[in-house]
């Protein structure tokens, strides 16, 4: 077997590293030019509403907050909101979400953004047959909302994720993926809002009021970037990217001898 050209191993070292410096570029600007506007764990034991939020409607008792299960929704009938820095370009926010029990009939918005004057984005919730929910989002405040697949009930925490942009009029919604490239849910319309500043959290008609909590929301993020509130990758995932990186350095240096 004829020896590789030294000169031919350095320039092959050299692209590994440069490879190797493009990916890590690609993986941390965004995080670098990112902005964390808002984050609300719901970890502690107690009531709505916590600092910095405030209770817009309703007249009964507040939400109550455990440290297992965060949020407890459709306990009463209360909405609340917090603000933060006004956003027209691309902005996220992202949330656990736990159904446990069987929901009531209907459907329901449950969590948005806003502007003082209307909401945006809106997550809804929706009984299906059999121990079953799904989740839609709508833009602007009378666009219908289009829904994902069934979700099970149970004890699980989905990681959701929802994008909006004023400027485009443009929304998108996201359930425990890592990739900001395959939304569930796109939408594209026409909205009223050239900025946001606030997002809401909402209990309404067939979904307040009840006996106990049909829902739980923990870990609540709103920043400018999806890597910024998007679920945290188990450590399989870095090791499939480290395959990948050095699987195409591998073909490369292949390609070269041959």
């Amino acid at each position: 077997m004829p020896r590789e050209d030294p000169k031919q191993i350095q320039i092959n070292n050299m692209n590994s590293k440069i490879l190797t410096l493009v990916l890590v570029i690609f993986v941390i600007t965004p995080a670098l030019n990112a902005a964390i506007l808002l984050t609300e764990p719901f970890n502690a034991t107690g009531t709505m509403p916590l600092t910095g939020w405030t209770s817009i409607s309703g007249t009964g008792s507040h939400i109550s907050i455990t440290s297992s299960n965060g949020l407890e929704m459709g306990t009463s009938d209360r909405d609340y909101d917090r603000q933060f820095t006004a956003q027209s370009g691309d902005v996220f926010y992202g949330f656990d979400l736990s159904v446990p029990v069987g929901l009531p009939s209907g459907s329901e918005y449950f969590t948005g953004f806003g502007d003082g004057t209307g909401f945006d984005s809106r997550v809804f919730i929706t009984k299906e047959t059999g121990d079953n929910f799904s989740l839609g989002l709508s833009i602007g405040g009378s666009s219908a909302a289009t829904s994902t697949s069934a979700f099970s009930l149970g004890s699980s925490y989905y990681r959701v994720v929802v994008r909006y942009n004023a400027t485009t009029d443009s929304t998108a919604l996201w359930i425990g993926t890592y990739s900001e490239l395959a939304p569930s849910i796109s939408i594209t319309g026409t909205d009223a809002s050239t900025s946001t500043n606030e997002i809401f959290l909402r209990q309404a008609d067939e979904y307040d009021n009840l006996a106990s909590p049909i829902w739980y929301v923990r870990n609540l993020t709103v920043a400018t970037s999806f890597a910024e509130v998007a679920p945290i990758p188990e450590p399989s995932t870095y090791v499939l990217i480290g395959l990948g990186l050095a699987g195409l350095i591998a073909l490369r240096r292949f390609k070269r001898a041959a």
